[in-house]
C-alpha cells in the first residue's frame, strides 16, 4: 500500500489529492484512519495498480519516465510481440 499523499510528492502533484485519486477505480484505493500526533486521521492509500494507474495517467516527467519503462519491459514479457 502507498500513502496517496506520499505519491502526490513523488510525482509532484500540483492539485489536491482527492482530484489524484479521481482517476483511481474504487478497488485500487482505500481510505484507513492512522492515529498520528495525538489524533486520529483519515489517509488514502492506493494498492499497487492503484499507483500504477495515478503514473499512467499523470503527465509529469517522472510518470512520463515510468511509462517509457513500461513500453520498454512489456515486449519482453512472455508471449508479447512489438507490431
Amino acid at each position: 500500500m502507498f500513502l496517496a499523499k506520499d505519491v502526490a510528492e513523488w510525482i509532484e502533484y500540483d492539485g489536491r489529492t482527492g482530484q489524484m485519486l479521481s482517476v483511481v477505480d474504487e478497488s485500487e484505493k482505500l481510505m484507513h484512519t492512522i492515529y498520528a500526533s495525538g489524533q486520529n486521521r483519515e489517509m488514502w492509500f492506493l494498492t499497487e495498480d492503484g499507483l500504477y494507474e495515478v503514473l499512467m495517467q499523470s503527465r509529469k516527467p517522472i510518470a512520463r519516465e515510468f511509462k517509457r519503462e513500461v513500453k520498454h519491459i512489456l515486449p519482453n514479457v512472455g508471449g508479447v510481440t512489438r507490431l
